[in-house]
C-alpha cells in the first residue's frame, strides 16, 4: 500500500505541474516517474550518445537506453535514442553484410559493438560470425563511397540543417576517429590520409546567398562562422576575378564549418574502418577461449565476389546466416534500375524504370583529379581548402614517392540520369563552368594537369518532407524486386541499407546504430514507431 501511494502522489505532483507549465519537458518527467516506479528495469543504461542544438549549446552528450519504450521518446530534446526494441530470446550470431562501403562498414561496427555489450553482461561469449561481401578485393576501391568528394558538414546549400544533421556528425566523426585511431597502429594506411582538414567552406556568389548564409552563422555560431568576401585572411584571397573589368575576390564571402565538420578522403577512411572492425573482433576473443575445434569466437572476414553477383549461388551461400544486410548502394540495383536516355515532361528525377517497387533511381557521377605542376609550397599551385560553390573543390592526400610534394585535388561531380555518359570533354566543360571563378588555376596556365575521371554511381531517393532519405529497415518477401530473366537475392531476414546519395558521408553512422539494434532485436516495428519517417519507402 506504501508504494502505491507513493506512485500516486508522484503522478498527483506530475500532473499539477504539467497543467501548469504546458510543456513537453514536464510531460517526459511524468513518463520518467511512472514508468521508473513500474518498471525500473527498462531504464538500463547503454554506452551510446547524442547530442542536439539549442540556442545556447551545440552539442550535449547523454547516455542513452538500450530497450526504452517508444511513449518514452517524445520530449523536445531527445531524437537520436536508441531503437526501442523487444529483448531477443537468442541473439544472432551470423550477420552476412553485402556491400563494404560507407554502410557495409558501419553496419559491421556497430553490430561489434552489440556483440561486445552482449559478451559485457552474459560474462561468456558464444560463437559470432560477420562476413561482408563485396565486388573488391578490400575496401575503397570501388562503388560510390571510394570516388565520394569527402566533404562532411550538416548544411544544405542554403545553410539550413538537413534532417538529423547534428546527430549524423557526432555519429560519423565517432566512426572517423576509431578509424583514425585503428591506422595509427597499421601500415595498410596512413592516419594522416583519412582527415585531410578540420573545415568546409560554402562560398556564396549572390547577394540573397550572401543573407542566407550570414543568418546561418547567426543561428549557429558553434558550428560555422561568416567571413567576408574581401577578408585578406580568407583562403580565396589569393585567387583573382575580372568582374566589370577590375580585378577582384572571386566571390562575395564564404560560410567556414567546423566543429566536426571535415574532409576525409573516402577510401583510406573505408581502409581505416575496416582496421578497426577487424581489431574489435580481435579485442574481444583476447579474454575468451578457443572453440572446441581452435577456432576465434567472434569472426570478421572479408569476400571477394568478383565483378558479377550470381545470385542463384550466392542465395545458397548466405542461406545459412541469421540475417542479411543489404548495404551496396548501386552494386543492388545496377541489374534492374537502369538509367533512360529519355527523360519526361515532368523532368529528370521522373524518368522511368524497368523495376517501381523502390522509389529510387541511379544516379552517374564525374569527378576530375587534378595535381599540381609546381612544387607543392608555390602559391600558384596551392588549393589547401575544401570549398562547396555549386561543385566541389576538395584536396587529395599528397602523391607517394617523386611526386610527394605534388599538391592533388579532387573536382565533381557531374549528376547523370541518362545511360550513355557524358564523354570526357563535357565533364571537363561540366566541371570548368561551376569552378573557374573559384579556382581559375586549375584551369589556366600549366599550374595542374588532369590525372583521370573517376566514376561511380549512386542511389537516390525521391525527395520528401525530410529531404532525400535512404532505404532502411527490412525486406518483406512481397518487397524483394523480381525479374523474368534473373533471380534477385532473398533470404528470410532480409533488411536493407542504402539510397544514401550525396549524404553517405553524414548519415551511415547514424542510420547503421539504428539499423543494427532492430536487426538485433528482430523488430522493425520498434524502429518505424520511433522514426516513421524512414518506413517512408514501404508506402
Amino acid at each position: 500500500m506504501i508504494g502505491v501511494e507513493i506512485f500516486a502522489q508522484r503522478l498527483a505532483i506530475c500532473l499539477l505541474l504539467l497543467l501548469l507549465a504546458g510543456s513537453t519537458e514536464v510531460l517526459a518527467m511524468l513518463a520518467t516517474c511512472t514508468t521508473k516506479s513500474l518498471a525500473p528495469t527498462v531504464y538500463s543504461r547503454g554506452h551510446h550518445s547524442q547530442f542536439w542544438y539549442s540556442s545556447s549549446l551545440l552539442r550535449q552528450r547523454y547516455q542513452r537506453s538500450l530497450y526504452r519504450p517508444a511513449s518514452l521518446l517524445r520530449s523536445s530534446h531527445s531524437s537520436t535514442d536508441q531503437v526501442p526494441s523487444k529483448v531477443p530470446n537468442k541473439a544472432p550470431q551470423s550477420l552476412a553484410i553485402v556491400g563494404g562501403g560507407l554502410a557495409g562498414l558501419a553496419t559491421c561496427h556497430y553490430w561489434l559493438e552489440k556483440i561486445a555489450a552482449a559478451t559485457e553482461s552474459s560474462k561468456t561469449c558464444a560463437e559470432y560470425k560477420i562476413v561482408i561481401y563485396d565486388t573488391q578485393p578490400k575496401p575503397g576501391l570501388g562503388g560510390a563511397s571510394a570516388v565520394a568528394g569527402g566533404l562532411v558538414h550538416p548544411l544544405s546549400p542554403r545553410g539550413k540543417l538537413v534532417y538529423r544533421g547534428l546527430e549524423g556528425l557526432q555519429a560519423t566523426n565517432e566512426l572517423i576517429d576509431a578509424a583514425v585511431t585503428a591506422a595509427s597502429s597499421s601500415s595498410l594506411v596512413s592516419a594522416s590520409d583519412i582527415i585531410l582538414r578540420d573545415c568546409v567552406w560554402r562560398c556564396a556568389q549572390t547577394i540573397d546567398h550572401v543573407k542566407q548564409l550570414k543568418k546561418t552563422a547567426q543561428d549557429l555560431p558553434n558550428l560555422c562562422e561568416w567571413i567576408d568576401g574581401d577578408e585578406p585572411s580568407a583562403p580565396w584571397s589569393c585567387f583573382e576575378a575580372t568582374r566589370g573589368g577590375e580585378k577582384t575576390t572571386p566571390v562575395l564571402g564564404g560560410l567556414r564549418m567546423f566543429q566536426g565538420c571535415r574532409v576525409v578522403h573516402v577510401p583510406s577512411y573505408l581502409l581505416g574502418l575496416w582496421i578497426a572492425c577487424q581489431q574489435e573482433a580481435l579485442a574481444l576473443n583476447d579474454n575468451q577461449e578457443e572453440t572446441e575445434d581452435g577456432r576465434s569466437k567472434v569472426t570478421v572476414e572479408w569476400t571477394h565476389l568478383g565483378p558479377e553477383i550470381r545470385y542463384r549461388e550466392f542465395n545458397k551461400e548466405i542461406e545459412s546466416y541469421d540475417n542479411v544486410v543489404l548495404a551496396a548502394g548501386a552494386g543492388i540495383f545496377q541489374e534492374y534500375l537502369k538509367p533512360n536516355n529519355e527523360e519526361t515532361s515532368e523532368g529528370r528525377e521522373t524518368q522511368q524504370h524497368q523495376n517501381h517497387i523502390f522509389p529510387v533511381h541511379l544516379v552517374r557521377g564525374q569527378s576530375i583529379e587534378f595535381s599540381s605542376s609546381l612544387d607543392g609550397n608555390n602559391s600558384a599551385a596551392s588549393i589547401d581548402d575544401a570549398f562547396l560553390c555549386g561543385k566541389y573543390i576538395s584536396p587529395l592526400p599528397r602523391g607517394e614517392g617523386s611526386d610527394g610534394a605534388r599538391r592533388r585535388v579532387l573536382v565533381g561531380a557531374t549528376h547523370e540520369f541518362k545511360s550513355d555518359p557524358m564523354s570526357r570533354e563535357q565533364v571537363e566543360e561540366d566541371m570548368k563552368c561551376a569552378t573557374q571563378f573559384m579556382a581559375p588555376q586549375l584551369w589556366e596556365g600549366n599550374h595542374f594537369t588532369k590525372d583521370r575521371i573517376t566514376e561511380g554511381y549512386r542511389v537516390q531517393s525521391q525527395r520528401g518532407p525530410n529531404g532525400r532519405l535512404p532505404l532502411l529497415g527490412k525486406l518483406n518477401s512481397h518487397l524483394v524486386p523480381q525479374d523474368s530473366d534473373h533471380t534477385q537475392l532473398q533470404h528470410k531476414n532480409m533488411w536493407i541499407f542504402t539510397g544514401l546519395s550525396s549524404r553517405g558521408l553524414l548519415y551511415h553512422a547514424l542510420l547503421a546504430d539504428l539499423l543494427v539494434s532492430a536487426v538485433w532485436a528482430d523488430d522493425e516495428a520498434g524502429l518505424m514507431d520511433q522514426y516513421p519517417e524512414l518506413g517512408w519507402w514501404k508506402k
